[in-house]
């Protein structure tokens, strides 16, 4: 199975852990879904949203219900997407984790499970935090086995530009600190508002051309006919 793993779950579960911590003056843990989509043995974990949960004589029972109205509600939005399985905060796989998965498999047969350690997100130990787990149900006796599998993190360039300014922002305390991505795109807008201006100049001379206010040189419409063959094609008739 080949899992690919998008920090958003990461920062969700971090985020659902802190606030179920303070909220209850003491370590918690806590549940949630994971949302993504499936190609045969390829699962990409794109997010994750919280699971409501009742304890039963020390078991917790979810919500089947809310977890299928959320679940109804992202796909509206994303196609594609799917219930993948579930994520819990702890060092280890629990004892009543078994139970939990048998309820999730209702929904996905094939469901992952996602183990998040608290105490390693704010370690400066470099190694991910999370432990990715597949199941097999044995025919005999109907007991989950887990299998550790591996992982990888996935990074597209909207989620790198989000984390730069997210850990830049946890060490300074403030948002005034600038990123490694700020001075591209300032450089960036310079340029693009350079170009605009100078757009604007052409333009209005051709107008007046047009008008017959000015009499264009062929040097000039040369020139011109220059830049505009380095226009992209699928730029040119929005100019024309």
């Amino acid at each position: 199975l080949s899992v690919l793993l998008h920090p958003l779950v990461v920062i969700n579960v971090s985020d659902h852990y802190t606030r179920a911590r303070v909220a209850s003056g003491q370590d918690a843990r806590v549940y949630g879904a994971l949302f993504g989509t499936r190609q045969g043995r390829a699962v990409e974990v794109h997010t994750s949203f919280e699971l409501v949960a009742a304890e039963n004589a020390g078991v917790p029972v979810i919500d089947m219900e809310y977890l299928n109205q959320k679940a109804e509600k992202y796909t509206e939005v994303f196609k594609d997407y799917e219930v993948l399985g579930w994520y819990s905060t702890g060092s280890n796989i629990q004892p009543v984790d078994e139970n939990i998965h048998k309820q999730l498999l209702s929904v996905n047969e094939n469901a992952i499970y996602v183990v998040v350690n608290p105490a390693r997100l704010a370690s400066s130990d470099r190694t991910p935090p999370i432990r990715v787990f597949e199941s097999s149900m044995s025919a005999d006796s109907g007991a989950v086995k887990f299998s550790e599998i591996s992982f990888k993190l996935e990074v597209v360039e909207s989620e790198r530009i989000a984390l730069d300014h997210v850990t830049r922002f946890a060490k300074t305390g403030n948002d005034s600190s600038t990123t490694s991505v700020l001075p591209h795109l300032s450089s960036l807008h310079n340029a693009i508002d350079l170009l605009r201006s100078r757009l604007q100049v052409i333009a209005k001379f051709l107008q007046d051309v047009r008008d017959g206010k000015l009499v264009p040189t062929h040097r000039i419409m040369r020139r011109l006919a220059s830049i505009w063959s380095r226009l992209p094609r699928t730029l040119q008739p929005l100019v024309a």
